[in-house]
């Protein structure tokens, strides 16, 4: 079944923009239909409320890439399809079950879940259509709320195995460590990321902090919703806000400081640079970049002055 996904996912990918086509519109209809069990009766899956959402692709292995309002007599609906055993259904429903009212305490907007469809094969989420503008002014704003959000890290779970280690390099941007020693002769980076992930606060995180699911105050997207080093969505939302003209590189420190003056965290503070190196190779690439450079600088003095290549 995963490999009829990626099948699948391949041909939507190559509709770009044609998905107004009535017919491509016919027979994705009667593909959700089979493959959340042919639930006629459902107001979800009537063909006659149902329509694309204009360049709503996704990138993920485990779902179906193209999304769908859902217009019901009282709300509009988004529509997502992923397999049973999707890791990111199960992050997404843990999220939902164990945290998605203690995450609206804190004053963040989130679209609820209002349909759960599960068939043999596959299971339709609905959740909540949130049509709001997406902006890198509301990106940081909103942004900033959540990732500072100081009640959010106090729930954590601080085993930190080597499993979930290995597991974590696997991921962008974990990987880039291979890279930065070849560019930077960071020679005993891996050694230092070990040591300081390893000392790190396992706290739950968004996972995919990025600017297309932050829409206007809402955060949606909770796929990637899972246990990662304190400071990892902290360090991917100033990359990405640096990288959009929002904040200069002194401001990028000035938050780490912020984040980290609570508790006198050196050790959050040491990991979070690590992250915004990593962050910034997968998402610079400049390496004259006046952010990867201080970085680089913070990070050489920890690792143990390995000299840097020009």
């Amino acid at each position: 079944m995963e490999l009829i996904f990626r099948i699948l996912n391949k041909c939507i990918h190559s509709l770009d923009n044609k998905s107004e086509n009535k017919l491509i519109k016919y027979f994705y209809a009667k593909l959700v239909m089979i493959l959340t069990g042919g639930v006629r009766n459902n107001y979800y899956l009537k063909e006659e409320n149902i329509g694309f959402i204009s360049k709503a692709r996704g990138a993920g292995r485990d779902c179906l890439n193209i999304y769908r309002i859902v217009i019901t007599s009282e709300k509009k609906l988004f529509e997502k399809i992923y397999l049973n055993n999707s890791s990111s259904l199960k992050k997404c429903l843990k999220f939902y079950d164990d945290y998605y009212k203690l995450y609206n305490t804190f004053g963040i907007k989130i679209p609820q879940l209002l349909g759960v469809i599960k068939s043999k094969y596959a299971t339709a989420l609905y959740f909540e259509y949130v049509n709001e503008e997406m902006s890198s002014v509301n990106y940081f704003h909103t942004g900033y709320k959540f990732v500072m959000n100081n009640n959010i890290r106090k729930y954590d779970e601080p085993k930190f195995t080597d499993d979930y280690l290995n597991e974590l390099y696997l991921l962008k941007p974990y990987k880039q460590l291979p890279k930065l020693k070849q560019k930077y002769g960071l020679n005993n980076l891996a050694q230092y990321a070990n040591k300081v992930l390893k000392s790190s606060r396992l706290c739950y995180n968004h996972g995919d902090f990025n600017k297309r699911n932050v829409i206007g105050e809402y955060v949606i997207d909770w796929d990637n919703f899972d246990l990662y080093p304190e400071g990892h969505d902290l360090s991917f939302f100033l990359v990405i806000s640096y990288k959009m003209d929002v904040i200069s590189a002194s401001e990028v420190f000035g938050y780490v400081d912020e984040y980290t003056a609570e508790n006198q965290n050196a050790a959050a503070k040491e990991c979070i640079y690590v992250l915004l190196l990593l962050n910034c190779e997968s998402y610079i690439r400049n390496k004259e970049d006046e952010l990867l450079m201080k970085l680089i600088g913070i990070v050489e003095k920890y690792v143990g002055g390995s000299t840097h290549k020009t």
